[in-house]
């Protein structure tokens, strides 16, 4: 079914359900199993700008089935600015919750297990989707745990759609406004408790979310795209001084894997005309780009 995703109308289409957020170093997940009405709750923990997973907790809401596994980090470090926001902590072999030990495993270890726990097409819809998604799909591309997974939402624009108006549509501020009695604990399981309560105030919320759904197989290409970029994009910097190429251009030329030296070469074994076959598709207003650059490398 994954592979068959980019075609598939995500409107007509209802696959399970993963809503997940970032939450500060956290992301939350729920999940709802369709076929025997089961809802499930998922946290991902990230410590720090790494995105090493920490934790990963589930609920099931009609079962009040649960999941948990804590992680050691990257590094068997944990930075301290994440430990004071979710009081986890790494010393020597051990985690600690609040200055208590509890078990950890490794990322491999827990990422199998919540593969094995979830079923076949779950969907993960996220709060901010394009950054949750990056993220904790690359980790889970890693290890091979991401197969059931069918595609990401996001819950961002539903929530704006419902609360017009607001100045702030993080997760803790949501709660704070529409659910006053509610205590960020800055914990996973505490963190799904407080965006499943968030959801039940939004009427059909599933059938919302899958307006904003999109597949897997996009994520894999945007994070492709951002790696091309990285590596890619200070080659066009002397192009860029001469003003033939606009910072946009060079970052679009970037993520499709094209850098300088790919124009260069283009201009030396084709002209312009060689030149144009790189450009079309990716910048528009190629022709008259393709005969600039062809001018910049005839001097």
């Amino acid at each position: 079914m994954r592979n068959n995703t980019r075609s598939i109308e995500w409107q007509h289409f209802f696959p399970s359900f993963y809503l997940f957020t970032l939450f500060l170093s956290s992301i939350e997940y729920i999940y709802k199993k369709v076929s025997h009405t089961m809802y499930e709750l998922i946290n991902i923990h990230f410590s720090g700008t790494d995105s090493s997973i920490i934790q990963i907790s589930a609920k099931n809401i009609s079962t009040n089935d649960n999941f948990n596994r804590f992680v050691v980090p990257d590094g068997g470090n944990i930075p301290k600015e994440v430990s004071k926001l979710t009081g986890l902590e790494f010393h020597g072999y051990t985690m600690y919750q609040n200055l208590i030990p509890v078990k950890s495993v490794s990322l491999q270890k827990a990422l199998q297990d919540f593969t094995s726990w979830i079923p076949v097409s779950a969907m993960l819809v996220a709060h901010n989707a394009k950054f949750d998604a990056r993220a904790s799909l690359e980790k889970m591309k890693m290890e091979n745990c991401f197969e059931k997974i069918v595609g990401f939402g996001d819950s961002l624009p539903m929530f704006k759609t419902e609360y017009p108006g607001r100045s702030c549509y993080k997760l803790e501020a949501l709660s704070k406004d529409l659910l006053p009695d509610s205590y960020v604990a800055h914990n996973a399981e505490d963190d799904v408790a407080m965006l499943s309560n968030l959801l039940e105030l939004i009427p059909n919320f599933l059938d919302k979310i899958k307006i904003t759904a999109f597949t897997v197989e996009t994520v894999l290409i945007n994070n492709q795209r951002l790696r091309n970029k990285k590596r890619n994009l200070s080659s066009f910097d002397k192009l860029r001084n001469a003003k033939i190429l606009s910072k946009c251009q060079c970052e679009n030329l970037s993520g499709h894997g094209i850098n300088e030296h790919h124009l260069e070469v283009a201009y030396t074994r084709g002209g312009v005309d060689a030149i144009l076959v790189l450009l079309k598709g990716k910048l528009t207003k190629a022709d008259s780009i393709a005969a600039n650059l062809f001018t910049f490398y005839s001097k």
